[in-house]
């Protein structure tokens, strides 16, 4: 059976100082329904089209940040959260992490993990 290293940031919340009049600044917007700070950018394209997306949610009350992987048709991109379940590349996975840790980077966003 082939090990691999659990995901940096699937199944994990984070914390960090943040001044939420800086993140609309910065590209975030409000969702009320899920009271949260989100910023949407893209991980992968294809052919000129994006094809995978990262989310951040940054909850208004708590400070909690998660990460989210999808499809362009929304769902979630499951590779990125059952990794050490399947025979995923896990070069792919490598790679969608670091484009995460290079948002946060851009953002100026410095993370503790809670979990």
């Amino acid at each position: 059976m082939r090990k691999t290293k659990m995901n940096k940031y699937s199944n994990t919340s984070y914390t960090a100082d943040i001044c939420y009049d800086e993140l609309i600044l910065k590209g975030f917007r409000f969702s009320l329904t899920e009271e949260s700070y989100i910023y949407r950018f893209v991980i992968k394209k294809w052919n000129r089209y994006p094809v995978l997306f990262g989310i951040i949610k940054i909850n208004e009350f708590t400070g909690k940040i998660t990460v989210d992987v999808v499809r362009e048709n929304g769902e979630f991109f499951a590779p990125f959260y059952a990794d050490r379940y399947g025979r995923y590349d896990t070069k792919f996975l490598n790679a969608i992490n670091k484009r995460i840790d290079s948002e946060f980077n851009k953002l100026g966003i410095n993370i503790n993990n809670i979990n």
